[in-house]
């Protein structure tokens, strides 16, 4: 089977772990839109990465890049400088 038509896709399996993982701890955040089974936003946070957001809101970046991957998708990284002056990358 075509892996692009394929319902049980990358999206698909990554969409239905983070609603797991929303189920296992509710302090999870998942934004995400989708009509007709096209997905246009996904967008998640760990309860830690809320809370690093809270603390550290005023020098987070992000990069977002528009359909250079093979499913033509925005890719969006959100990256923090921590307290140790090291980049760290945020999912």
């Amino acid at each position: 089977m075509d892996s692009e038509k394929d319902s049980e896709n990358d999206v698909s399996n990554l969409f239905k772990e983070l609603q797991k993982l929303k189920e296992d701890n509710f302090t999870w955040f998942i934004s995400y839109h989708y009509v007709k089974n096209w997905l246009y936003h996904l967008f998640w946070m760990t309860s830690h990465q809320q809370t690093l957001y809270i603390r550290h809101h005023d020098i987070i970046l992000t990069d977002n890049t528009a359909r250079t991957n093979k499913y033509r998708l925005l890719l969006c990284l959100f990256v923090r400088v921590d307290e140790h002056h090291r980049l760290r990358l945020m999912a």
